[in-house]
């Protein structure tokens, strides 16, 4: 199985629904950042989108 590579430009998502959207539509997501990274990025996206 070949894999694609997407620089995903976070800030572009502002709202639950597109995140869903997003999810929904990809078939696998693999982060190649640290988990603490990871965990970061998570959270400033749920204080921006205040979940």
């Amino acid at each position: 199985m070949q894999s694609m590579a997407i620089n995903m430009g976070e800030a572009k998502l502002q709202a639950l629904a597109q995140i869903k959207e997003f999810l929904e539509k990809t078939t696998e997501v693999a982060f190649r950042i640290s988990k603490d990274e990871r965990n970061r990025l998570i959270e400033r996206i749920f204080k921006r989108l205040r979940l």
